[in-house]
């Protein structure tokens, strides 16, 4: 079975830049899962668009296998946070569970 949520960004005054959906196929995941998965399909995304959107947290460093470990670095640099049913989460091995009311916001520092 599939979970799947609307995982949103934000800039530090909490303007919403940009939205991507999410699949996983398990109901608890580790925040470095998320960013797994969210970094893999920003790539697959670009991958195959033309005009791939530069607002992509995972992407601001080029589109390569390297960017997981650029978001990894700038998350654990708190180059940007990620709140999860508005509270902020600060490790990658915590567990969150995926439901469709899950609300999950990378919120942008730099």
């Amino acid at each position: 079975m599939q979970h799947d949520i609307i995982v949103s960004d934000e800039n530090p005054n909490g303007t919403i830049i940009n939205q991507v959906y999410l699949s996983f196929d398990q109901p608890i995941v580790t925040i470095e899962q998320l960013i797994k998965i969210r970094v893999e399909q920003e790539i697959g995304a670009y991958d195959t668009s033309a005009e791939a959107s530069t607002d992509n947290i995972a992407l601001r460093q080029g589109p390569s296998n390297r960017s997981r470990h650029i978001v990894f670095s700038s998350f654990r640099e708190n180059g940007f946070f990620i709140r999860v049913n508005g509270k902020i989460v600060h490790e990658l091995d915590q567990k969150i569970s995926i439901h469709p009311n899950t609300q999950i916001c990378f919120v942008q520092m730099k």
